[in-house]
């Protein structure tokens, strides 16, 4: 399984089909604009949503939402890694969440927007807006 998302838009793709279903919502939450997902080693799925939350989906249902994860604005980076989420956002910082508590575990301040996040092992590769890479 696969996933897209955009504005006020997510779907689930089953590449061989070719065939999509949209996210359930459920009665509870509201549709929002996504810039960015990433899957874990469990199959579910984290969107960082333009509210500055990460909803957290099995399937194409929505299971939880992980509220004001980033306080200035909507998530723009995502990354999997060793049981942890790193996202990045508009208020430029990388914050990582832990898998099994869905805690935050540190939140990292770069100053400016994050665009684009990769971890392996404890190196991480952080891009910003303005074309600095740490």
């Amino acid at each position: 399984m696969m996933a897209t998302v955009g504005d006020k838009h997510i779907k689930f793709w089953t590449p061989k089909s070719k065939n999509a279903q949209k996210g359930l919502f459920g009665k509870t939450e509201l549709m929002t604009s996504f810039a960015c997902c990433a899957y874990d080693s469990q199959g579910r799925l984290f969107a960082g949503s333009a509210k500055g939350h990460i909803y957290l989906w099995v399937g194409h249902e929505l299971k939880q939402v992980l509220n004001n994860v980033h306080k200035d604005g909507f998530i723009s980076a995502m990354r999997f890694e060793g049981g942890k989420i790193y996202s990045g956002g508009k208020d430029g910082n990388v914050v990582i969440t832990d898998m099994n508590s869905l805690a935050q575990e540190k939140t990292i301040s770069f100053g400016v927007m994050i665009r684009a996040i990769d971890v392996e092992g404890t190196a991480a590769l952080i891009g910003c807006r303005n074309g600095t890479i740490y």
